[in-house]
């Protein structure tokens, strides 16, 4: 597991926030998946989900945001995205949206929980 504290202008527009989450969770995987090269079991599609209910309009549809800033992180993320999908050959990579299903889902609780222990609550 890796984390990394993020120092953000825009702290206060969630939906820049979680596509910044979402940035470092895709750029840390290759790191991840160098783990799963040495086993014989290997994942086939990866799957990062986000509770933002609009995230693959946002990456898969030529839907843009109307703040420039916001924009940029959209582009970002999808440059991003494009790269590391060629970099991960044999790989099936999504983002997408959690579902509204979040009380007895476990990887929105896992996430819930996480995210509350890096901000110092219970």
């Amino acid at each position: 597991m890796e984390s990394k504290k993020l120092y953000l202008g825009y702290v206060n527009v969630p939906m820049y926030v979680e596509l910044k989450a979402v940035s470092f969770a895709v750029s840390t995987l290759p790191k991840i998946l160098e783990l799963y090269s040495r086993r014989l079991v290997r994942p086939e599609r990866i799957i990062i989900y986000s509770d933002c209910d609009h995230i693959e309009r946002l990456l898969y549809t030529d839907s843009m945001p109307r703040r420039v800033f916001m924009q940029e992180a959209v582009a970002d993320l999808r440059q991003l995205l494009a790269e590391i999908s060629k970099e991960l050959k044999g790989y099936d990579l999504i983002v997408s949206y959690i579902g509204t299903e979040k009380k007895h889902n476990v990887y929105f609780s896992a996430a819930h929980n996480s995210a509350r222990r890096v901000l110092g609550k219970k």
